[in-house]
């Protein structure tokens, strides 16, 4: 959920709170019924429209509450919070575009806000036009000076830097998050990818088991286990590690897209051609796998065995031909 309205010590009627409690509680139609009460009562009323697009949000009707959250700027259009928060929802939705233009928006009113930087830096990531790496290494580093402890702002600050290149400084922040929660088995495996990115196989290998000591039965640590157990040439054990990652998730197209990877480095092209497509069918998305230039002449060949299997999944908006 969005967590409630931001603080800014103005009053807040009983209704509203009372919407914020049943949200916290979980009571999302309870929240939904009130709300509607609350907006027949008082149809001018930003907060109440800020209200319905909280429920609205944590119902995952998300186009709903961009909706609601427009109202309520209608009325008052200095509300730096529901600006975000529309924001939050045209992200939520794909519309990165339209979700950093709130979030410029809430950084006018707020220059020193770190949710708004953060929130922008990962949608400049998602959209990934010229020049993006750039402004969005700018806005984490500037919000991590002001939240260098929030959980979310180094989450996306590793993101963005991984993204962009700058792999030593998202080992960086991997280490801080690690350091403040060493028993999460994730960030151990973020820290192990981020090793192999930079060659650093034996490292990575040792922050993989280091999850799956936490956790065993962890898939990103397994899955890290195998990137850098295939890093150092130990395709056998890697092949091992991926399945355990299989078993663990199934239907995770990066444990798929793992395994391919494993096959293709083990010169096994058909098996690494049919393990991207099951990633491929998992997640559309995935296709995108074959703009790596690791798949090298075999690119063709393999967005052919995708085709071969289901034309749809290759052939879509926004892709290249297997041709």
């Amino acid at each position: 959920m969005l967590g409630g309205r931001w603080d800014d010590g103005g009053p807040r009627g009983d209704e509203a709170e009372a919407v914020q409690d049943l949200l916290d509680d979980g009571d999302l139609h309870g929240a939904l019924a009130l709300a509607e009460k609350n907006l027949r009562g008082e149809p001018d009323s930003p907060e109440a429209w800020e209200d319905k697009g909280d429920v609205m949000y944590d119902m995952r009707r998300y186009r709903k509450a961009a909706g609601a959250y427009r109202r309520a700027l209608r009325i008052s259009p200095d509300q730096h919070e529901v600006v975000v928060k529309a924001g939050l929802a045209y992200e939520a939705l794909g519309m990165h575009e339209k979700a950093t233009g709130y979030y410029t928006a809430a950084m006018r009113l707020s220059p020193d806000d770190p949710v708004s930087m953060t929130n922008k830096a990962n949608c400049l990531r998602m959209l990934g036009k010229r020049g993006w790496k750039h402004r969005a290494v700018e806005l984490v580093e500037k919000a991590l000076v002001l939240a260098p402890e929030d959980r979310d702002t180094l989450e996306v600050a590793f993101d963005v830097m991984s993204n962009a290149g700058m792999h030593e400084k998202a080992l960086q922040v991997m280490t801080r998050m690690l350091e403040a929660d060493p028993e999460d088995p994730r960030l151990w495996a973020c820290r192990s990818d981020e090793m192999c990115v930079t060659g650093r196989h034996d490292a990575a290998l040792t922050d993989a088991d280091r999850g799956i000591r936490i956790d065993p039965d962890c898939d990103h640590a397994w899955s890290a286990r195998a990137n850098a157990l295939a890093g150092l040439g130990r395709i056998r054990d890697a092949m091992r590690s991926i399945q355990r990652a299989l078993e663990a998730v199934p239907n995770s197209p990066y444990n798929w897209i793992c395994k391919a990877r494993i096959l293709k480095a083990a010169g096994m092209e058909g098996p690494a051609a049919e393990a991207l497509f099951v990633a491929v069918s998992i997640d559309p998305d995935q296709a995108a796998e074959l703009d790596d230039p690791a798949w090298g002449g075999q690119r063709d060949e393999v967005a052919g065995r995708i085709a071969a299997c289901d034309p749809a999944l290759w052939e879509r908006p926004g892709r290249r031909g297997g041709g």
